[in-house]
């Protein structure tokens, strides 16, 4: 599953990375993200704990599911969330996953103030887009992965050792002051 999801990863980044050099700017922060994706996928710790069969595929869902909003060539208005997950895959270093696992608690970075920048990040950018083209479907496609978010979210806090204490010391989940 972890190749496979990372050979669609390395897709993803050579179609956004010929998007870029089409002169679309935005594609190069998908290019990154992308890429550092497919990265992360192959080269990441051993799992102490994996969430059930369902819980993975619904991850996997939302991952992907903002593929398939309808957009111009280029959405500024995406850029400070690609910015954000960005940051946060970096900082999540080889603890990074697309289905809720333990592979360790991550502090740094964008971890220190809220639990879950990278979806945060993911939302925004999603947000973003939809803004810059207001469609039903982009609307709708956004409303099915908030919900999805909302469910990887709990699922994601029930499977990590730990992560009690940790909601202790980052009491915001995606919004600082609100979430």
């Amino acid at each position: 599953m972890d190749a496979l999801g990372s050979f669609f990863f390395i897709v993803l980044f050579l179609a956004r990375l010929d998007q870029g050099l089409r002169g679309n700017w935005t594609a190069w922060f998908l290019t990154a993200q992308s890429g550092l994706v497919a990265f992360r996928i192959l080269f990441r710790k051993r799992s102490k704990k994996v969430s059930p069969f369902t819980i993975r595929l619904l991850a996997w869902f939302s991952a992907l599911a903002p593929l398939s909003v309808i957009t111009a060539d280029s959405s500024l208005l995406a850029l400070p969330g690609l910015a954000l997950s960005i940051w946060s895959l970096i900082a999540l270093g080889d603890s990074f996953s697309i289905s809720p696992s333990d592979r360790g608690l991550v502090r740094r970075g964008p971890y220190r103030i809220v639990r879950h920048p990278m979806y945060a990040g993911e939302l925004l950018s999603l947000i973003g887009t939809c803004a810059a083209s207001p469609l039903l479907w982009n609307w709708s496609v956004l409303a099915v992965f908030v919900l999805a978010l909302y469910l990887r979210i709990v699922e994601e806090e029930s499977v990590i050792e730990g992560y009690f204490r940790y909601t202790r010391a980052v009491a915001w989940r995606l919004v600082p002051y609100v979430w």
